[in-house]
């Protein structure tokens, strides 16, 4: 077996990361679809909010206050089916939605809804 462009005589450690990076993705994934599937219906409200931000850590956080229904970002929560902390779920649901809020700069009426 000759060398390969990296230098070394195989890929097994490039194997090896690449299956790791696609488990954790994956697994991220799925727990995304899982996780309100697992949720009574109706737990998590209508959300809209910034990116690189937490703002459904808390009841009072930036998500859940009042920014207009014509805001650029953020909405009425209270119209909008009320306050939502993800703190207050359990430890993997939360991780997901704290994964999702923080990357999230999306309003609601352009996301998908799984159990409503």
């Amino acid at each position: 077996m000759g060398t390969l462009a990296n230098g070394l005589e195989d890929r097994f450690r490039e194997i090896k990361i690449s299956r790791i990076l696609a488990a954790v993705a994956g697994g991220y994934l799925l727990l995304s679809f899982i996780a309100p599937l697992s949720m009574p219906e109706g737990t998590v409200p209508e959300l809209s909010g910034r990116a690189n931000a937490f703002d459904y850590a808390t009841e009072s956080g930036w998500g859940n206050k009042n920014h207009g229904e014509g805001a650029t970002v953020g909405h009425d929560q209270s119209a909008h089916g009320g306050t939502f902390a993800w703190t207050e779920l359990n430890p993997l649901w939360a991780f997901v939605y704290a994964f999702g809020d923080l990357n999230c700069h999306q309003k609601h009426e352009r996301s998908w809804e799984i159990n409503g």
